[in-house]
Parts: structure tokens; sequence; C-alpha cells
């Protein structure tokens, strides 16, 4: 099989800016004393290659807990607010991967990713992709109770360069859902299900580690917290 090691390349956060349901910048979010970005970029790190947090405002959206900022790279995007997809099209349009290389991509508002969640979406991925590997762009999960066995979230996900440096074509001809632009490439789709099973303390009612935080709601479910923001 394939290793992981010898085949990631570079770890993006998408932090974006200023969330307008939460009225905060999500990546500036707490939880158990760590800032969403900082969590992440802790519970990554042991994967031992460079992180970068995309961010589409000024470096007050990207601050620790202290109130410093952030110890990673940090890309600002060119257009702000214009989604994952041109973020991501910006990021490598400066910062091109090398062929071959697989990026993980992951969004600051899925605190529980961690480096094992990388490990074992690759580990099925890359036992399935078997002769494929070179035709493969994506592998990622596919919510439990999807109907759709071809769809995948676009974050958290394990991208090729080969899709990532395409993107500007893609921007060209039109495109700007990373959520589209991926639909019909060829991927290895992960069933949700298969990656809790292969969490050894995963418990029932515990949240999945793709869990997503939107809402006040959503953050309070997380945290426990009873007040609102």
């Amino acid at each position: 099989m394939l290793e992981l090691t010898s085949r990631l390349h570079r770890i993006i956060i998408l932090a974006g800016g200023k969330s307008s349901r939460m009225g905060v910048a999500k990546a500036n979010l707490v939880f158990h004393g760590e800032t969403f970005l900082e969590r992440l970029t802790r519970t990554l790190s042991p994967l031992g290659v460079p992180i970068w947090v995309l961010a589409n405002e000024a470096p007050s959206s990207v601050l620790s807990a202290s109130g410093k900022p952030c110890s990673h790279d940090v890309d600002y995007d060119e257009q702000s607010f214009a989604g994952p997809l041109m973020a991501l099209c910006g990021h490598v349009s400066r910062h091109p991967l090398p062929p071959g290389a697989w990026v993980f991509v992951v969004g600051c508002d899925t605190p529980l990713v961690d480096e094992r969640f990388v490990k074992i979406l690759w580990q099925i991925g890359a036992a399935r992709m078997s002769d494929r590997f070179d035709e493969v762009e994506a592998i990622g999960y596919r919510l439990p109770g999807s109907l759709d066995r071809n769809e995948i979230a676009p974050f958290p996900a394990l991208i090729s360069s080969r899709f990532l440096n395409g993107l500007p074509h893609l921007v060209k001809e039109g495109e700007r859902s990373l959520f589209r632009a991926l639909r019909f490439r060829p991927k290895v789709v992960v069933e949700g299900k298969l990656i809790l099973e292969s969490l050894a303390d995963f418990a029932a009612g515990d949240l999945p580690p793709w869990f997503n935080v939107n809402t006040p709601a959503e953050y309070a479910a997380l945290t426990g917290l009873t007040e609102p923001l």
C-alpha cells in the first residue's frame, strides 16, 4: 500500500473570515482552551508536513486564544468571500504543488478532525485505489445516510495536486463551486461509517470527527455551552 508519509505534501486549513451566522471568525472560537485553529494545527502537526492557513481578512481573523497571531504560514485571499474554490485556486497559483503530491484540506470549523482521521481516510482510500492511483484526484468521506454514492464532502478531504493545480483552468471556465468541481472527478468515496468503526475510542453519542460548527446551536452542542455567544 502507498504510504501517506511519502505522498502528503501540505495541509491547508480554510479559515475564511468573520462568519455572519456566528458573528465572529470561526477560526477564533474557543474549545477546551484553544481556538479551533490552534486545535487543528496541534492535532495535525504530527503528520510532519507544512500547514498553510487560508484566510480572507486581516490577521485578526486567525488569532490564538491568547490573542497572538497565527504561528503557521497564512495566505490571504486576493478576492475575499469568494468561497473555498477561489481561495484554493489563488493559493496554488502562488504556491504550486509538485506532481504526485497530495494535500489534506480541512475547514477551520471542524475542530474534531485530527491526525487519525487523515490516516484512516488515506488507509481506506489507498487500499481502494490499487492500480488507479495515477487517476484518482480526491479521497473523501460520504456522510452516513447520503443517497448519492458518488458524493463526497469537499473538505475535510485528501485532494491531489493534479486537481488543485488545475483549478485556475476550471475558474477560467467559470467554475466557482468546489463541491461541483469534485462531483464528477475520479475519486475514492469512503463511507463515514467505516471511518467511525476505525476509531477505536469512538462511542455512540460522540460527535463525529467531521462535525462542523456553523451556528451558535452547533457551537453549544460541541462545547456544552448553555449561554449564547
